[in-house]
């Protein structure tokens, strides 16, 4: 049976999260200001609750990514390289089929394929990549492809939509409300890389 093993990036290969610590990396060498660090700090918390308005987010944080881009390369090679999940790097190593699908700005595709060198779907501003979309973008991917299993990647509870439609799911160090939500399924699995509790 073909299976395809779609991977989740923040919080899921990597320990962190891409964008959020990409704008603290900019205020801390001075090229942002403490404004924008507070919103940053908002729109993150929005999102590990799951009620964060993406529209909003992409908006601000396409305005900074487009102004700040060429930071991405110390980012790079100063911070991701030193946050990725070994284990998660070992089970995707193995996977003869898959694919990594985030929401984060395909601004930072370059260096995540660097590391991990597997397919990318990432956001744009003209092709959202988060929740329902994820689902669309898969699809599309997957046309003309002998795919029967899909095994999915992910740590937050915005990925509902793609954890509804595949076959078979790992959750990564799921917060309360994910877990209390998915724990009676029979297609999902808990994967604890660290304490939650």
């Amino acid at each position: 049976m073909s299976k395809l093993h779609i991977f989740d990036l923040d919080h899921t290969l990597l320990s962190f999260d891409v964008e959020y610590n990409f704008i603290i990396f900019l205020y801390k060498i001075g090229k942002i200001n403490k404004t924008k660090i507070c919103k940053n700090y908002f729109y993150f918390t929005e999102y590990i609750k799951g009620t964060l308005l993406f529209k909003k987010y992409i908006k601000f944080i396409y305005k900074i990514l487009k102004k700040k881009k060429t930071y991405i390369k110390f980012f790079y090679k100063n911070l991701i390289k030193k946050n990725i999940y070994k284990k998660m790097f070992l089970i995707l190593k193995k996977k003869k089929k898959k694919i990594i699908s985030t929401s984060s700005f395909n601004y930072f595709k370059n260096s995540i394929y660097k590391i991990f060198k597997s397919n990318i779907i990432s956001t744009r501003i003209t092709k959202k990549n988060y929740k329902y979309y994820k689902i669309i973008n898969i699809s599309k991917y997957l046309i003309k492809k002998k795919i029967k299993k899909i095994v999915f990647y992910t740590d937050s509870i915005n990925d509902i939509s793609m954890i509804n439609f595949c076959n078979f799911n790992i959750i990564i160090n799921p917060n309360f409300k994910l877990f209390k939500n998915l724990y009676i399924r029979k297609n999902v699995n808990f994967l604890f890389l660290k304490s939650i509790f």
